[in-house]
């Protein structure tokens, strides 16, 4: 959904995929208690002024995910970010050259790393996104 402020669907990434989600962009929809996961994008976390709406979310019990970036981490406050779901989003263009039985390595400090086969990758593409709506779908 390019442009939209927000957007519905389903959660195509990670162990909620299937869960009916409210995408949040850079506005939030009158509507969005009405979803069990709240999902909110990079552009909303790397314009938020404050976390009310995140905030509020968290107390209506609802499953709140924040992606960010690594440079994002630091920007949320921890009283939010240990209630929420965190995705931590990495660009890196070169994992399509891996072949399936390639490791994926993150450093986080010296002699810590944390290691990942490609083929056990969940994958997602277009198609995945195809029913997402600019309508609310509950």
């Amino acid at each position: 959904m390019f442009g939209a402020p927000y957007f519905y669907g389903k959660e195509v990434e990670g162990p909620l995929s299937d869960i009916d989600t409210c995408f949040i962009r850079t506005d939030t929809p009158k509507d969005m208690q009405n979803y069990p996961h709240v999902y909110f994008c990079i552009s909303y976390i790397s314009s938020v002024k404050n976390f009310n709406a995140i905030e509020a979310c968290l107390d209506r019990y609802q499953i709140v995910t924040l992606e960010v970036t690594p440079e994002l981490v630091k920007t949320v406050p921890a009283t939010i970010f240990n209630r929420c779901r965190i995705m931590l989003s990495l660009d890196c263009p070169e994992l399509e050259q891996l072949k399936k039985n390639d490791v994926v390595k993150i450093v986080t400090k010296p002699f810590t790393t944390y290691n990942v086969v490609k083929c056990t990758m969940q994958t997602t593409t277009a198609d995945d996104y195809k029913f997402d709506s600019k309508n609310p779908t509950i």
